[in-house]
């Protein structure tokens, strides 16, 4: 059923601001109501992928009625909201499958109340078909597009104006590649064997590939302990798992640099702070091109020009504003299975109001330890401050430093 499709992409938004919410550290307390939350969610999603709508139904309006009943204290507002759109999208999904318009016209309605944004889905989700001619669904898809319209969400946003104190700017770095730990993944996987002996584009590809290939995307997973390379693999083959994308994108950084590249891993966000859902992905710098490369492994995606030129974050940000045409390579997929263009453009014209990384590209860099600190530059539009304080410790409004080839 494509609503499975949908319901993953939920429980991405919501596990994302877990692990946000896990950056600044949550209790133990807090931790055990979203522990059941996610039992719940796993059970109504899986009675409905089943097809027992009865049980499903049950059990979706348990969880609403569950996060009705909690206050900030106990659950914060945004992961009650994401929860409740969860659940109502898909009861307004079983109730059209069943017939009931009335009934999922008003759980439809409910979604949006709460949050539910992707127009573009609803539009088009064969399990609403019963409902998407009638006009009230239309007047709400509307409403949706005027108010989500990303597109027009970035050409609205101030200008760059890149007139900070540049003497406090952080340096960005990169861990050479005979740094031990480096040489020690570069070995230890043979990195040299899975990027290949053709051209510089062909191996940064090779690498994103093979790492989309080894290691599942999971949005709902938490974020590990070790967060290098080889302790992941590791993680995810002993327990048959998968990791969110901001994991896969440190991965493919740190092998990027064991192969001598210079990369970084790039955090892109949404403008409205009320939205959980951010992206992570790899940036590589190409001396063939002259220019930074978006590798994205959650989704093997790359961003092109209708030649199949590659583009960057900022090219491409930049050609949506324009009005130009931005592809992305044929082969995206989310494990293994299709994920459309459209889709992908506009989840991405989302996230792209700003962006935070590192400063310092090295290894293990979001392993905990004492005494470690780790320092972030956010690139933001003029006028706008960012939401999340622990990804900007030094604030930029000029693309020219945040984009610059590395030293």
């Amino acid at each position: 059923m494509k609503m499975i499709k949908m319901m993953k992409t939920m429980k991405t938004f919501l596990f994302t601001l877990l692990a946000l919410l896990c950056g600044v550290g949550v209790r133990a307390q807090d931790q055990a109501m979203l522990d059941s939350l996610q039992t719940l969610i796993n059970q109504a999603d899986g009675a409905l992928g089943e097809k027992n709508f009865r049980k499903a139904v049950c059990l979706y309006n348990e969880l609403i009625s569950t996060c009705q009943a909690q206050d900030e204290k106990t659950l914060p507002a945004q992961i009650r909201k994401t929860v409740q759109a969860h659940c109502y999208y898909n009861l307004a999904c079983i109730y059209s499958l069943s017939d009931r318009k009335e009934a999922a016209l008003n759980a439809f309605q409910n979604a949006v109340n709460a949050g539910y944004r992707d127009y573009l889905w609803a539009s088009r989700d064969s399990d609403l078909r019963n409902i998407q001619s009638e006009t009230f669904f239309r007047e709400l898809i509307r409403k949706l597009e005027k108010k989500y319209n990303y597109v027009e969400i970035l050409k609205n946003a101030g200008g760059y104006t890149g007139d900070e104190d540049t003497a406090s700017r952080p340096e960005f770095t990169y861990l050479p590649a005979n740094d031990p730990r480096l040489v020690a993944l570069r070995e230890t996987l043979n990195l040299d064997s899975i990027a290949g002996d053709g051209d510089e584009i062909s191996r940064i590809k090779n690498l994103c590939l093979w790492l989309h290939n080894t290691v599942r995307h999971d949005g709902s997973s938490r974020n590990p302990t070790e967060k290098n390379t080889l302790a992941m693999l590791e993680l995810c083959r002993k327990e048959n798992r998968g990791v969110n994308c901001r994991m896969l994108a440190t991965m493919l950084n740190e092998c990027y640099l064991a192969l001598g590249f210079k990369s970084r891993f790039v955090t892109c966000l949404p403008q409205d702070e009320d939205d959980p859902d951010c992206h992570v992905v790899t940036i590589v710098w190409s001396d063939t091109l002259g220019k930074w490369i978006m590798a994205d492994p959650s989704f093997y995606a790359f961003f092109q020009d209708k030649q199949g030129k590659l583009l960057g974050i900022q090219e491409a940000r930049e050609r949506m504003i324009e009005g130009k045409p931005v592809y992305v390579n044929p082969e995206i997929n989310w494990n293994g299975n299709p994920r459309s263009q459209e889709e992908h453009l506009n989840y991405m014209a989302k996230n792209f109001y700003w962006f935070s990384c590192p400063a310092a590209s090295t290894y293990d860099t979001e392993t905990p330890q004492e005494g470690k600190s780790v320092q972030y530059v956010s690139l933001v539009p003029s006028g706008f401050t960012p939401w999340n304080a622990s990804l900007g410790s030094f604030t930029s409004c000029d693309p020219d430093y945040f984009w610059a080839k590395p030293q």
